[in-house]
């Protein structure tokens, strides 16, 4: 839970100097967006998971905890033609999100939405972005 407050308390900070008008020079990274690729790499070498096919997409899940064991939870899924990401998250992580980046993040639209399934908007978060929710849909998965 702390690793996820101090996400919370990150995401609220970049949101405030990007929403502060009084910062005029400073541009909102989301701007120079992430793209497919990128994503994966970023997946596949910074976390401890596996790449497999979810119903035609690209999916990420954790690794078993023990040898030959049961696979672990998904916690992302890409969605190469549409440019999008799928996150599991919980119920508050989807709604500040939502809240802090409408246009980036939105509810996926299926019962799964409803349970915290958030759809990210590639073109629209930066790196560092990415790499923070992906953080928090990684924790999540781990529960």
């Amino acid at each position: 839970m702390p690793h996820f407050v101090a996400v919370l308390q990150l995401l609220r900070k970049r949101a405030s100097v990007f929403e502060n008008p009084s910062i005029g020079e400073i541009q909102p990274q989301y701007l120079r967006g992430m793209d497919i690729e990128t994503a994966r790499t970023t997946i596949l070498s910074g976390y401890s998971c596996e790449e497999y096919d979810h119903f035609g997409k690209a999916a990420y899940r954790l690794g078993p905890k023990k040898q030959g064991g049961k696979p672990g939870r998904t916690f992302m899924t890409l969605w190469i033609e549409e440019g999008f990401a799928v996150l599991m998250l919980n119920l508050d992580q989807q709604v500040l999100l939502v809240g802090q980046y409408s246009g980036q993040f939105e509810p996926h639209p299926s019962k799964w939405g409803q349970k915290g399934a958030t759809i990210m908007h590639l073109a629209k978060v930066d790196k560092a972005l990415f790499a923070e929710v992906v953080s928090l849909a990684y924790e999540q998965a781990k529960r």
